[in-house]
């Protein structure tokens, strides 16, 4: 679905949803997909503070500066969530992307161009998957006026 958020630097829940017991088995894993666009129009960089929860265990990280500008940014937010052998451990990682707000007006676009924010990131969960759990993402904007976000779209898949 999508969304909309205005000039708010509270936390804001983006998605939540329960992940049923044992669906993820001894090997599967949840691959999940954020789309969405951001404006940063306060006059001044800014940053995105993103947490993401399955169960009892909560990852939080901060975007570099975002720098101001009228042109919004299109963003993406992957990761994965898989059980290691077991339904009581499982690997955690993805990467977030924020685009340019210019880009080529030919080619494939301003490859290279600053303002293009590429994180990584990673942890080792103990969670039983044996039970149902609550996976959700949630952002807070470090300026309380001046930012735009819009979930364009969020997709959870069960893979393996």
């Amino acid at each position: 679905g999508e969304g909309s958020l205005v000039s708010d630097n509270t936390p804001t829940t983006l998605f939540s949803l329960s992940v049923p017991a044992g669906i993820m088995g001894l090997w599967g894993m949840l691959r999940v997909t954020l789309d969405f666009v951001y404006e940063n129009t306060t006059g001044a960089d800014a940053t995105i503070a993103w947490t993401i929860t399955f169960g009892a265990s909560a990852f939080v990280d901060t975007t570099a500066n975002i720098a101001t500008s009228a042109n919004p940014r299109w963003g993406r937010l992957d990761f994965l969530i898989a059980n290691k052998g077991t339904a009581s451990t499982q690997g955690f990682n993805g990467i977030l992307r924020i685009g340019p707000v210019d880009g080529a007006a030919t080619g494939f676009g301003d490859l290279g161009a600053n303002d293009t924010i590429n994180t990584t990131f990673g942890n080792n969960l103990t969670q039983d998957t044996t039970t149902a759990l609550t996976l959700s993402s949630a952002m807070t904007m470090s300026a309380a006026s001046g930012n735009a976000f819009g979930v364009k779209n969020v997709r959870v898949e069960v893979v393996g």
